[in-house]
C-alpha cells in the first residue's frame, strides 16, 4: 500500500482481511481504528504499531474467553457406542437427520442429557443449530448457539 493510499478506510481493510477477522467483529474493529486514528495522522509506522498492539488486545481477550469458557463447561465420556435407541430416534426424522459426524454429536449429547440432568447444549455448528426443534419437542433439551450466548459487546472488549 502506498502512502497515498494510507486511509482510515484502506487501512482497517487491509486489517481486516490479512488477519481474517470475521465479518460479526468488523464494526468494533473499525471502531478501535477510528479511536486511535481520530486525532493522530495515519501514517505507516502509527498504524504497523497501533496494528501490533490492537491483536495483542484480540489474543488477550480471547485466552480470557476460552479460560471463561473453559471453566463453565463439563466433558463427559462419549455413550454413542451403547446409544442405539437413540441414534434410531434421530434417523426418523428424514428431512433432518444429521449426517454422521453430527449423529454422533448429538446422541452423546441426548445420552449426556439423559444421565446428567442437564437440558441444554452450546453449539456453533449450524447443522446441530438447526436440530432445535426436534431436540426441544421430541428429546426435551435445548441446543443454544455458542455465538449467542457468548458473544461479547464492544465496551467488554475495550475493557481487556
Amino acid at each position: 500500500m502506498s502512502d497515498e493510499e494510507l486511509t482510515l478506510e484502506n487501512v482497517v481493510q487491509e486489517f481486516i482481511n490479512k488477519f481474517e477477522i470475521r465479518e460479526q467483529a468488523e464494526p468494533q474493529i473499525r471502531g478501535e481504528f477510528e479511536k486511535e486514528f481520530a486525532d493522530k495522522a495515519i501514517t505507516r509506522q502509527y498504524v504497523n504499531e497501533f496494528a501490533s498492539e490492537l491483536i495483542d488486545k484480540i489474543l488477550r481477550a480471547s485466552d480470557v474467553m476460552k479460560q471463561n469458557l473453559a471453566e463453565q463447561v463439563e466433558v463427559y465420556d462419549s455413550k454413542y457406542h451403547v446409544a442405539d435407541e437413540d441414534k434410531q430416534k434421530w434417523k426418523e426424522f428424514p428431512e433432518k437427520t444429521p449426517c454422521e459426524p453430527d449423529l454422533s454429536i448429538i446422541v452423546d449429547a441426548t445420552q449426556v442429557i439423559k444421565e446428567n440432568s442437564v437440558n441444554t447444549v452450546l453449539s456453533g455448528d449450524s447443522d446441530i443449530l438447526a436440530l432445535q426443534e426436534i431436540a426441544n419437542s421430541y428429546f426435551g433439551f435445548s441446543i443454544l448457539s455458542m455465538a449467542d450466548e457468548y458473544s461479547v459487546t464492544h465496551e467488554k472488549r475495550v475493557d481487556t
